[in-house]
């Protein structure tokens, strides 16, 4: 079966390092959505004001969903497995978030396309710094992940 760019995504986040190390804690990473909904690159990108993150969630991956608030998704949750609190799963996670990115009933393909790919370098690039954008970037290409080459120049 072939591999698919959700795949492939995961294998360049892993050989990058993002979601490697010790690991954060639940009360660190929600500090960090409490600060990241308030800056000037996540007001441009999303919708979402504030987000809950949920520790452990046992027997399933990572993931963020469950949006309510008034108007269009305010508030997001986001739900992180056993062994997947780390930096690189904050800003996966946190990519799922941005504009037009989360469809209901879209599959996991889906959610992990072109356009996917191109916003997560964006969002490791402004959080995690420049470095981690480019091993990032240089993995995608090694795992063949589908994006917009040109996702610096991208703009709202």
């Amino acid at each position: 079966m072939a591999r698919g760019n959700r795949e492939r995504i995961y294998d360049a986040e892993n050989d990058a390092g993002l979601c490697n190390g010790p690991g954060a804690t639940l009360e660190g990473v929600q500090a960090w959505f409490d600060w990241a909904v308030k800056t000037k690159f996540w007001k441009d990108n999303s919708t979402v004001r504030h987000v809950r993150a949920k520790y452990p969630v046992v027997g399933k991956m990572s993931g963020a969903y469950k949006f309510s608030g008034e108007g269009e998704r305010r508030i997001a949750e986001v739900e992180f497995g056993v062994w997947s609190l780390a930096e690189g799963t904050v800003m996966h996670e946190s990519t799922h978030l941005m504009k037009n990115l989360y469809r209901e009933g879209a599959d996991d393909e889906q959610d992990h396309g072109p356009a996917f790919a191109s916003m997560y370098l964006r969002v490791v690039k402004r959080y995690m710094g420049a470095g981690w954008a480019a091993s990032l970037e240089k993995e995608f290409i090694k795992h063949e992940v589908k994006y917009d080459a040109n996702w610096e120049e991208v703009k709202e």
